[in-house]
Formats: C-alpha cells, structure tokens, sequence
C-alpha cells in the first residue's frame, strides 16, 4: 500500500489517494462475493421452506439459523484439525482423479 500527496496548486489543499495492489482488490471483492452468497442461500432456504414445504416463518428461520451454525462451525475447529481435514480432502480428490483419470 502507497499514499501519495499531490498538492492542488490553486486551493493549496492536499489530496491524499492510497494505491492498494491488485491482490487486495480481488481478495475484497471475493470476500463479497462469498458473504453475498451465502446470505442468498439462507434467503433461499428460508423463502423454500416457508413457500414450499409449508413450515411457518418461525421453523423455517430456526432450519435456517442450524444451517448457517453447520456453515461456520468449521471456523470453530482447532487450526491443525482443519488443516488435517484439508489434507485429507484433497488427497482423497487426488486419488479420485488419479483411478478416473487412469480408467479412461
């Protein structure tokens, strides 16, 4: 991150601007993404449960909020667990790939 000062000759008041890098930028609008996403799906559940299943506004919130506890209790496990829980996924996607990818 930079700030740079250009000086307005007129005024004399100074505009001060930060470059961020293009990294930031997409890590930013991402995140957006993903919290859109997910707000969207819990919208969606709700609306779904409520409209089509037929459960009242108070069950379908309630089915939502368990939802989004199994959507973030993943952030509650001990860092080495996630790390091992990744791992594992993706070795198992690994050897997945690797019997399809030899099959054919």
């Amino acid at each position: 991150m930079s700030n740079t000062t250009k000086a307005d000759g007129q005024n004399g008041v100074n505009n001060t601007s930060w470059k961020f890098p293009k990294a930031f930028w997409t890590a930013n609008i991402v995140e957006l993404f993903e919290r859109a996403a997910y707000y969207g799906v819990f919208i969606a559940i709700t609306l779904y449960l409520s409209r089509i299943v037929g459960f009242d506004d108070i069950e379908a919130a309630w089915i939502g909020g368990v939802f989004s506890l199994v959507y973030i209790s993943y952030l509650l496990l001990p860092v080495h667990l996630r790390i091992k829980l990744d791992l594992e996924m993706l070795s198992y996607l690994r050897l997945h790939y690797y019997q399809q990818d030899t099959l054919h």
